[in-house]
């Protein structure tokens, strides 16, 4: 049987950029149980790379995806966060 093998997309520490890997490749080098790293890569709509950010650790994961934002999502935050009337 063979297995899916996912391409490394950025650097990540004791693996190479560009060079596929199988999932029990990926878990052993990350740290992370099979079933997270699964589930992560699920989530991205079945492709066949992987971000050195999907590799990060359980609490630094949840960090970076909040952080994904980008500039103009910030500044239209901060104008839909203004009140609608002025103060008296």
């Amino acid at each position: 049987m063979e297995r899916i093998r996912f391409t490394l997309v950025g650097e990540f520490e004791g693996l190479i950029d560009g060079v596929a890997y199988d999932l029990p490749t990926l878990c052993y080098a990350s740290g992370l149980r099979f079933e997270t790293l699964r589930e992560r890569l699920h989530r991205k709509n079945a492709r066949d790379t992987v971000l050195a950010t999907d590799l990060a650790p359980l609490g630094m994961y949840r960090q970076i995806a909040q952080r994904c934002e980008t500039s103009s999502e910030r500044f239209s935050q901060e104008w839909l966060s203004k009140p609608l009337v002025g103060q008296i």
